[in-house]
């Protein structure tokens, strides 16, 4: 018996019965169901980010722009803002400019999306600096791996707190004891520059150096009590070296937009040396804390320690306790001491450095300074504390040294509030503005004669009337330096020049606050949609990002697996050897890698895409003889009829077999925009229809009629060079471009039936402009004269492919028509103008061989000035020499081929299926085991007798195998007789002055041209 439904009666079951597929079908709808889809959804994601991403930052630079529309300043780069002007060399002559034409402040442009208002006048210091907003992390943040967050980069309570725990270590009773210590070091400095002094008295010194470890070696004595300075000799060069390089990276960083963001600047090449350099000073800091630590550890040590009437800096540091009786965390710890560690010593020997270069550049005052030194110390050979404050005119030249050089030339903050400043001009909260200490200081509205150093300015009575903000080496307000009298850290922030937000704020301003958040912040506030969705979209980015990245180094690791058996030149990590293949350095390289490892070698392009360079006739023979999949004859009952009848055929004959392996596309697929999928890059049943259809176009009977246009052009070219040529002296022409119009020219009438006149109309529009009239109106001709043009002994090239029919009586698609038309106006002209410019320039590098040639001519042409189908034959040492030539320059020097299959060689090494091979005709030509003496030129190597020994492999200008080139004897052609006609008319002379440099550009150019000096021949 049927089981009785247990649905609830009536629409109510129906509807609970339909709701389950209902939901499955509707999740169905819009989920991804394959890969494909997964990534087009992380794509549309990852763009929707980029763009809101572009837009926030577009917005932010819009507010930036309103902002300082009030703040005249120099004008900008649209890219670079005004990094292009604040090189190492001209950044601070850039400064002194622009501080004299806006002498209160102005902006200036990190890139396009980072900008600060620059101050350079004492009032607009005091409105800023005599406030507590925190430092600008977008500065400051990009030393925080260096020297962590300390003192210097701390804000708040916690910046307080630091600051109140270290200010005992430079108590005035802290100072005097140093004062002995200060001088020893001095003193060894001394001792140093005095010994390489007495070895040559003029001797210059770059003391920089010196006064860089004299300061960190007080540094190391007076804050960290450190004894063992035997071991700091030997290593502290190398902290003071890395401090250097820290310093330079930070600048470099700054002005530098690319580099701002950090995921781009970790994996670029200045953050990874960065990284290591941080590594090298936090090694010298931390084994500071290790031994300081070690010794605390004794008990007898720490009961000393803590008797003394003054801890130094480091002692402060181990010993202090949080309200809660906790130490410092270690690495709160360890940022104070690198930080004191580098702005100890650091900005101290820049000081002192540029110190002792003005009492250089200053005699007058160096003597001043001398002699009130020599009274005051009299008898004495050190300085005691109270000699300090009587050195009156020493104190006033330092003060002057700081002024033209502060240690630190500017500092950064960013406004926790709006500021404004005494003309009326207000900057809105969180704006960033920075204190051009050095722009200060040599402000003429505020110095007089700013660039001359006066020690006289900071006299008692001419200091009392200057501004408390114009003389700012130590900074100024609560974060100043310690050596500023220090301001209480309970003492409140606010105060009156602080202008305050408004409490009671309208619905529209809060609407307005609320969407300049989620447009103005890298992310909106917590929970909103906008954060969710970035936060998806991030995660889908990551993902999608991961998984590339591990199908890379899969892909990756399947090639090192492959070519492990293969050795090959070593690899840059992350180039491969890409950069060791630049246009000059490509062949260069090949030739020296071809040496090494004569028969194939691995070239890395990059870290994820690799080939195996082939350079040995028995490797190649292994790629190009391997059987095909396709065999396809030419039968004259399925092809056009014009075709048997210029084959003269009457049965199907067998004339290609297809390879096995097609065209790498990797190396190939950037060519397809321009030349489309043509006969150069096709593969399978398509280039075998296409190749059946061309062959004709090139039988010997076809050849043999365009001797006399390829003459003609020949003959234009070698007018043209009459005209430039003088009878009694050489002149030099660059020929490449001459050949090149000319091979143009010829392709033109032979391939075309088309009159061009390129040689004398060099535009490039009107040859691409030429190209599609031909093709129109040889279209149009057909219709009228169809039978006519199929009764013609000899189609050219564009007859055959208008006329061809597919299977179904279907003409060619205007793409694959337009596809053979471009191939061949490439191939046809580019590879034969590389050839014969290259022929010409070994007949002038030889010229022995270049007169036998020209009297082979004469003997053959006799008096004939014209060149025929028969004498090509007779030419039998001119066949030799382009083929020498072709052997030193063959026009196209690297074929790619993409395995279908795995391949075994003849030393039992095997490549997998699907990997890259590249056969190197221009390392196979030169490679010694298969040539003798490859550079040199020897037309003799193709005599009959030395030709019958060579490898059928080893001479491959017009490649090998089904795909080889089949316009070759065309190109054979048309070299003869240009160097034939050629030879007659001139001689041809290297030019010294402009040597030829092979590269490659898809086919061997020369870089600079290829240069000839030309004489008539009477």
């Amino acid at each position: 018996m049927m089981e009785e439904s247990r649905e609830p009666p009536g629409n109510t079951g129906k509807i609970m019965s339909i709701m389950p597929e209902f939901i499955k079908n509707s999740f169905r709808s819009w989920l991804p169901q394959d890969s494909w889809q997964i990534f087009h959804l992380v794509l549309l994601l990852s763009f929707t980010y980029a763009v809101l991403s572009i837009i926030q930052l577009f917005w932010k630079r819009q507010h930036m722009v309103n902002v300082l529309k009030c703040f005249p300043g120099p004008p900008t780069h649209w890219l670079y803002g005004h990094v292009l002007e604040m090189t190492p060399e001209e950044e601070f002559v850039s400064a002194r400019i622009w501080t004299e034409k806006y002498p209160h402040c102005h902006p200036i442009w990190y890139g396009q999306f980072l900008a600060y208002l620059v101050i350079n006048h004492p009032e607009y210091a005091k409105a800023v600096f005599s406030r507590s907003d925190p430092k600008s992390l977008t500065v400051y943040g990009f030393i925080i791996p260096w020297i962590g967050k300390g003192l210097l980069i701390l804000d708040g309570p916690k910046w307080q707190q630091h600051r109140k725990l270290l200010t005992p270590g430079f108590h005035y009773d802290i100072l005097k004891p140093y004062l002995t210590v200060m001088a020893e070091s001095v003193k060894e400095m001394l001792d140093i520059l005095e010994k390489q002094i007495s070895k040559d008295n003029t001797a210059s010194v770059e003391i920089f150096e010196y006064v860089s470890l004299m300061t960190l070696d007080t540094i190391m004595k007076c804050a960290f009590s450190y004894k063992n300075i035997l071991y700091y000799i030997q290593q502290d060069n190398a902290y003071t070296n890395t401090v250097y390089d820290l310093s330079y990276m930070f600048n470099q960083r700054l002005k530098s937009p690319m580099l701002h963001n950090d995921f781009m600047y970790w994996f670029s090449s200045q953050g990874r040396r960065f990284r290591k350099a941080c590594r090298l000073a936090h090694l010298h800091t931390d084994n500071v804390i290790k031994e300081r630590k070690e010794s605390l550890k004794d008990e007898q040590e720490l009961e000393k320690i803590m008797k003394k009437r003054r801890l130094d800096f480091l002692d402060i540091l181990l010993c202090a306790k949080d309200e809660n009786g906790n130490s410092l965390p270690d690495e709160d710890l360890r940022a104070e001491v690198d930080t004191f560690m580098f702005e100890g010593h650091d900005t101290t020997a820049s000081g002192i450095s540029w110190l002792f270069y003005c009492m250089a550049q200053n005699p007058e005052h160096q003597q001043r300074c001398r002699e009130e030194l020599r009274e005051l110390l009299g008898q004495q050979e050190h300085v005691q504390w109270d000699d300090l404050a009587k050195m009156t005119y020493t104190t006033m030249c330092i003060k002057e040294s700081l002024r033209l050089y502060p240690p630190v030339p500017q500092i950064a903050r960013e406004l926790n509030a709006p500021v404004t400043f005494p003309d009326g001009r207000t900057l809105p909260k969180g704006f960033l503005a920075m204190l051009g200490i050095y722009n200060l200081h040599r402000n003429p509205e505020v110095w007089e004669n700013p660039e001359v150093f006066n020690p006289l300015r900071f006299s008692p009575e001419n200091s009392h009337g200057r501004h408390p903000y114009a003389f700012l080496p130590f900074a100024a307000g609560p974060s100043s330096t310690f050596s500023i009298k220090y301001r209480a850290a309970n003492q409140d922030s606010p105060n009156s020049s602080h202008i305050t937000e408004p409490q009671n704020k309208t619905r529209r301003q809060r609407e307005m606050e609320s969407i300049m958040g989620v447009l103005g912040s890298s992310w909106a506030p917590p929970g909103s949609l906008s954060q969710l969705f970035q936060l998806a979209a991030a995660v889908l980015i990551l993902t999608y990002v991961a998984l590339k990245a591990s199908q890379l180094f899969q892909a990756r690791q399947k090639l090192i697996q492959g070519f492990k058996d293969f050795p090959g030149p070593p690899t840059h990590w992350l180039y491969g050897h890409v950069h060791m293949m630049g246009h000059q350095k490509e062949l260069r390289s090949i030739l020296k890698w071809t040496e090494e490892f004569p028969r194939c070698f691995p070239v890395w392009y990059g870290g994820f895409l690799a080939g195996l360079a082939i350079n040995h006739p028995e490797y190649v023979k292994a790629v190009y003889s391997r059987g095909g999949k396709y065999l396809y004859f030419i039968d004259p009952n399925t092809c056009p009829t014009f075709l048997p009848i210029v084959l003269g055929m009457s049965q199907p004959k067998p004339l290609v077999q297809q390879p096995l392996d097609p065209k790498s596309l990797i190396f190939y697929d950037g060519l397809i925009p321009w030349i489309g999928k043509g006969l150069l890059l096709l593969d399978g049943p398509k280039w075998q229809q296409h190749r059946k259809l061309l062959t004709p176009g090139f039988h010997y009977e076809t050849l043999k009629s365009y001797v006399t246009p390829v003459a003609e052009s020949v003959k234009v070219m070698l007018a043209k060079w009459k005209t430039v040529v003088s009878k009694d002296r050489d002149v030099s022409v660059e020929i490449y471009n001459h050949v090149s119009l000319m091979t143009l020219d010829s392709i033109m009438k032979c391939a075309f039936s088309f009159q061009s006149n390129c040689q004398m109309d060099r535009s490039v529009k009107s040859i691409v402009i030429s190209q599609y009239r031909i093709i129109r109106k040889r279209q149009e001709s057909l219709k009228a004269e169809n039978e006519k043009l199929c009764k013609k002994k000899h189609l050219d090239f564009l007859d055959i492919l208008l006329l061809a029919k597919d299977e179904k009586g279907n003409p060619l698609p205007h793409e694959d028509l337009r596809a053979e038309v471009t191939t061949f106006m490439f191939a046809g002209h580019d590879t034969t103008a590389s050839g014969i410019s290259w022929l010409f320039y070994c007949m002038a590098q030889n010229p022995e061989h270049q007169q036998r040639c020209r009297e082979e001519i004469k003997e053959v042409l006799g008096d004939r000035e014209t060149i025929q189908w028969d004498d090509l034959g007779k030419l039998t040492y001119i066949t030799m020499c382009i083929k020498e030539s072709l052997r030193l320059y063959p026009p196209v020097p690297l074929i790619g081929r993409t395995l279908d299959s795995p391949l075994t060689f003849d030393d039992g090494r095997t490549l997998p299926e699907g990997f890259l091979v590249g056969l190197c005709i221009f390392a196979m030509h030169r490679n010694p085991e298969v040539w003798d003496s490859p550079e040199v030129y020897d037309p003799m190597r193709f005599s009959p007798e030395n030709a019958r020994l060579r490898h059928p492999y080893a001479y491959l200008p017009f490649s090998a195998g089904a795909r080889n080139c089949i316009g070759q004897q065309f190109a054979m052609m048309e070299m003869k007789v240009a160097l034939a006609l050629t030879l007659l008319k001139f001689e041809l002379k290297p030019d010294p002055e402009n040597p030829s440099i092979p590269m490659s550009q898809i086919v061997i150019r020369s870089k600079n041209g290829v240069h000839l000096k030309l004489k008539k021949l009477l």
